[in-house]
């Protein structure tokens, strides 16, 4: 819940009464670029989910590339860009632990924020939940490719043995067998 990351303190400022999200120490996974015992701050927190949309941004365009090299049958570019995809998916998944607490408890924890603020957490989240179910759709429908790749590449061999298989049952070619009757002409 964004209370662990943002507490409310009332300050007086002479006459006036003003409400703020005050920072709050919580621990925090080093992965995500801060150690132990943080401070989070609203911004820090949009900071995070604005790393995280990029990711996903990054992640969308990496995935059409895979849909291109498995479509274009690049079997070694595919290895490369899956591993370069793999780096954005950790990376993503150290930032996911952090933006949890939006996620859950998103009405109670996004209510000490500023209008604006919220707006934008929750345009940020919309965000990230679409380019996930986008790229995870396109993964379904790639594994469903490379699927049919495989099982054609199956026939294709199976084919093969069959044909060497009817060739070896006719023996294997050897020089021509001479004659036995001959004319006694030629």
């Amino acid at each position: 819940m964004l209370g662990k990351w943002l507490g409310k303190n009332r300050t007086t400022t002479g006459p006036a009464t003003t409400d703020r999200a005050a920072p709050v120490s919580v621990p925090v996974d080093a992965a995500a670029g801060a150690g132990a015992g943080s401070v989070w701050t609203p911004e820090r927190a949009l900071r995070a989910l604005e790393e995280q949309r990029a990711l996903c941004e990054k992640l969308d365009q990496l995935s059409l590339a895979q849909r291109t090299l498995i479509e274009g049958g690049r079997a070694d570019a595919l290895v490369e860009l899956l591993t370069q995809r793999q780096v954005v998916i950790d990376r993503l998944d150290a930032l996911s632990r952090h933006v949890e607490p939006l996620r859950e408890g998103r009405e109670g924890a996004l209510s000490s924020l500023a209008a604006a603020d919220r707006a934008r957490v929750d345009e940020l989240l919309e965000f990230v939940a679409a380019s996930t179910e986008r790229v995870r759709s396109r993964d379904d429908q790639d594994r469903a490719a490379l699927e049919r790749q495989r099982a054609d590449v199956t026939r294709e061999l199976v084919g093969m043995a069959r044909s060497r298989g009817a060739m070896a049952a006719y023996g294997t070619p050897g020089p021509p067998a001479a004659p036995t009757y001959h004319d006694r002409q030629g």
